[in-house]
C-alpha cells in the first residue's frame, strides 16, 4: 500500500513538471530571437519546440490576408 502511494506521488510530480515545462516553453517561444534574456531560454527549449513545431511567432494565429477579402 505504501509503494502505491509513493508511485502515485511520483507520477503526479512528473506530470506536473511536464505541464510546467510545456507552459514555460510556450511562453518563451514567441519571444524575439535576438533578445539577450530570451536567447538562453530559446536554446534550452529549441529541441522541444522544433519537435512539436512550436517554434513559430504568434503570427500563425492571424496570418496576413490579402486586401479585398
Amino acid at each position: 500500500m505504501r509503494s502505491r502511494a509513493l508511485r502515485e506521488r511520483v507520477i503526479f510530480a512528473a506530470m506536473s513538471l511536464f505541464v510546467a515545462w510545456h507552459s514555460f516553453a510556450m511562453v518563451t517561444a514567441p519571444g524575439p530571437a535576438d533578445a539577450e534574456g530570451v536567447q538562453p531560454l530559446r536554446n534550452l527549449f529549441h529541441p522541444y519546440l522544433s519537435l512539436l513545431s512550436l517554434d513559430n511567432n504568434w503570427g500563425f494565429f492571424a496570418p496576413n490576408v490579402r486586401r479585398g477579402y
